[in-house]
């Protein structure tokens, strides 16, 4: 075996008259041992040159070189080549150091390297790094990109206060809480102590999604949220585990695109409990439902879409088309509690008003739905006509059904043929 001095020693792997040369303090070295202890030193730094990829053997200052592992290496060059992680937990450091960036791997100080680097497989193993520079994810699964590195294979990521961009591909993020912490994870690898501004990056086809397991508010600008202090920019779907949607002050419309998903400031929303609309009286609040059902809840401005409670609503337009492009439009039914169904004319036009929303496009037939100490009511300013049915009314095209109590303003009533 060979070993290193106290003092700082210089290794070099180089290819001589088409062999593999070692070189040791200028000394040539022949049919050794292939494990080299550079040996531990004070100020003194050992350093490995070398013309071929090296892979770090997973134990500090340690890495294998052309057949050859050197231990207590502080200092490896290698010429371009390429650098692999172990099959271990490797750490690998970016920082400025004497005005220099400096890359560091499992306390060895790599120069002259490859700017692609495989932090490699592992089992149980996280292999991390430390960057003090912003940081853009590589559109992989644990794959990003910090002052000119590519990092592959990186499970967790720490990067000092500094910013985390997404890539131009479809990145995923996701907010959850692990061991009573919250966690960030975007493509597979965990952050920490990150900008909490992040700009998941513009993309063509591709659609970049958070996944939270906190409540989020729209920030008011088009594909930004906010949750669990996380700024999140250009997101286009958000998943939110049935938590909270919380609306800004300006008017905001919620657009139904299926039975389960809304968008609204070009996000699509899947999987949320309830959203909070409303803000300054002055703002209008707006879903429109493609079709699908609307039930009112008993509260007022608040209606339930696809199991989905929305507060604070000031219109909702049940418009909708089925496959063949004939006109669809969802209906609306009342709660079991007491509901308030308006119809008025407003700027010239038949306005339905329900629970404080004004309802456009619905089906024609409104169930007030039953209740028991409850009463519906309907306030009308047209003529009515009874249905035939119990508790059963006509009035300007809309027949309502369940209502216990109708004032019609001066107007009309009239009997049904029955």
């Amino acid at each position: 075996a060979l070993t290193g001095s106290d003092s700082a020693d210089t290794f070099v792997l180089a290819t001589v008259d088409n062999a593999t040369q070692l070189k040791a303090n200028d000394i040539v070295f022949e049919d050794i041992n292939t494990t080299i202890d550079a040996s531990t030193n004070g100020t003194g730094s050992d350093k490995l040159t070398s013309d071929f990829d090296a892979t770090l053997a997973g134990a500090a200052k340690a890495l294998i070189s052309k057949g050859f592992t050197f231990q207590n290496i502080e200092t490896a060059d290698l010429n371009t080549k390429a650098l692999t992680g172990s099959g271990s937990a490797d750490t690998f450091v970016l920082a400025t150091v004497d005005n220099v960036t400096q890359l560091k791997a499992n306390d060895i100080v790599f120069e002259d390297i490859n700017t692609t680097i495989d932090a490699g497989a592992n089992g149980a193993g996280s292999d991390k790094l430390t960057s003090d520079f912003d940081a853009t994810l590589a559109g992989a699964s644990k794959a990003l990109i910090s002052n000119g590195y590519t990092f592959q294979n990186i499970e967790t990521a720490d990067l000092n206060t500094k910013a985390l961009t997404g890539s131009g591909s479809a990145d995923a993020f996701v907010l959850s809480t692990v061991d009573n912490a919250t966690q960030l994870k975007a493509n597979d690898i965990v952050f920490e102590d990150i900008n909490s501004t992040i700009d998941a990056g513009d993309n063509g086809t591709g659609s970049d999604k958070l996944t939270s397991d906190f409540d989020a508010t729209l920030t008011g600008a088009s594909k930004a949220l906010i949750s669990s202090n996380f700024t999140f920019q250009n997101i286009e779907s958000a998943d939110l585990n049935t938590k909270t949607l919380k609306s800004t002050d300006a008017s905001d419309t919620f657009t139904f695109t299926d039975a389960n998903t809304f968008n609204v400031n070009d996000i699509s929303f899947t999987d949320v409990a309830t959203v909070v609309a409303g803000g300054a009286d002055s703002v209008i609040d707006t879903v429109k439902t493609a079709g699908n059902k609307a039930e009112l809840t008993g509260a007022s401005n608040e209606l339930k879409v696809s199991g989905i409670t929305f507060q604070s609503i000031d219109v909702a337009d049940l418009a909708g088309v089925n496959e063949s492009g004939e006109v669809n439009n969802g209906s609306l039914s009342g709660s079991s509690k007491a509901d308030t169904f308006v119809l008025a004319t407003v700027e010239s036009e038949t306005q339905l008003k329900a629970n404080g929303i004004v309802v456009n496009n619905s089906n024609t037939t409104i169930d007030a739905g039953d209740n028991g100490t409850g009463s519906d009511k309907l306030t009308s300013d047209f003529d009515a006509t009874l249905a035939g049915a119990s508790k059963a009314l006509i009035s300007n095209g809309y027949t309502f059904q369940n209502i216990e109590t109708a004032d019609l303003n001066t107007k009309a009533l009239t009997g049904s043929g029955s």
